[in-house]
């Protein structure tokens, strides 16, 4: 899952001639708060709906504007998850593509990328969600695995958090089971900090009714 296969077909984008009115139109048929700007197939930037005042004169041009682009862009060959981070950290409705030589290749919409990443097995997968808190040193993976294995249970997510100003690390599991009760009592017995489990104490029944729920919405 690479950005070259995820853009977003027919995706408008604005041209550093094009008027304000023109992107006014544009974020509002389009229901995104950035638009890329493209002069010379090269990409200039991403305009934010944020920056145009109510009052500017909309017979300006999108170059006017240009000391207020955001930055961004992806390459066509990274990964999707590079992508979410890259759409996260600027909270973007939208990013550009382009090659190494700067060439405009299109654009994906934030949306398009979170319904990819939830189509992964990863998240549609119903497991349970267990989060340990460690030093950084403490961090042991073959030994998170290891228990979690003796358990008859695989790790189909893992992603970790920390804080710098402490030390502290959040390893987030996601398993391929949810009865987790005995592989929480594993984590204890060998003395990790369980900050967080579910299901904790909903029934194997309810999880997976709030799960069907779940889907049933993201179906709508």
């Amino acid at each position: 899952m690479i950005a070259g296969e995820l853009l977003t077909p027919d995706f408008p984008y604005l041209a550093p001639e094009d008027s304000v009115d023109k992107a006014r139109q544009l974020f509002s048929d389009n229901f995104v708060s950035h638009l890329a700007v493209v002069g010379s197939q090269q990409i200039e930037g991403i305009l934010p709906l944020d920056i145009i005042p109510q009052d500017i004169d909309f017979e300006g041009t999108i170059a006017d504007l240009k000391a207020d682009f955001i930055r961004a862009q992806v390459l066509n060959d990274q990964h999707g998850l590079d992508i979410f981070e890259v759409v996260s950290k600027l909270e973007l409705t939208a990013v550009p593509v382009s090659d190494k030589e700067n060439k405009y290749l299109g654009t994906i919409a934030t949306k398009d990328l979170l319904y990819m990443l939830s189509s992964l097995y990863a998240f549609r997968h119903l497991g349970g969600i267990i989060v340990l808190s460690m030093g950084l040193r403490d961090y042991n993976l073959s030994e998170i695995s290891r228990i979690i294995e003796s358990n008859n249970a695989k790790i189909v997510l893992m992603y970790m958090d920390s804080d710098e100003s402490t030390g502290t690390i959040w390893v987030t599991l996601k398993l391929d089971t949810l009865d987790i009760s005995r592989i929480i009592a594993t984590f204890e017995r060998f003395k990790y900090t369980v900050d967080f489990q579910q299901p904790s104490v909903y029934t194997r029944d309810e999880t997976q009714e709030r799960y069907a729920l779940l889907m049933k919405m993201l179906d709508l």
